[in-house]
């Protein structure tokens, strides 16, 4: 809203959202797997590893806050209004397309 952007910088940005989400879920698998495995050898480790994945979850929105900031350049009142409709129409799309996945798996 309110500024002249080409559609292809708001694909640009869409892309790097998705692969830094991506991205950050496979960490955080990771960091899950090898924390579940290395405490049946070492509690304390795993335990150490699993703390790592707090701030990997919680790094996610706040990282994606920023870029979106820094991005489109514009005030934080806008930037948070904005971060907020795109975060609850994505996550309706997402339970949508799950949903259906759901029922497609059901019926086969």
């Amino acid at each position: 809203l309110f500024r002249r952007r080409l559609y292809m910088e708001h694909v640009i940005v869409s892309l790097h959202s998705h692969a830094f989400l991506f991205l950050s879920l496979l960490l955080i698998v990771i960091t899950g797997l090898l924390s579940t495995w290395l405490k049946s050898y070492a509690a304390w480790a795993g335990y150490a590893v699993g703390l790592l994945q707090a701030p990997l979850m919680l790094w996610i929105p706040v990282y994606l806050l920023i870029m979106q900031k820094r991005v489109y350049r514009q005030g934080w009142l806008m930037t948070i209004v904005k971060y907020g409709f795109i975060g609850w129409f994505y996550f309706w799309l997402l339970v949508l397309f799950l949903g259906v996945a759901f029922i497609l798996g059901l019926a086969h």
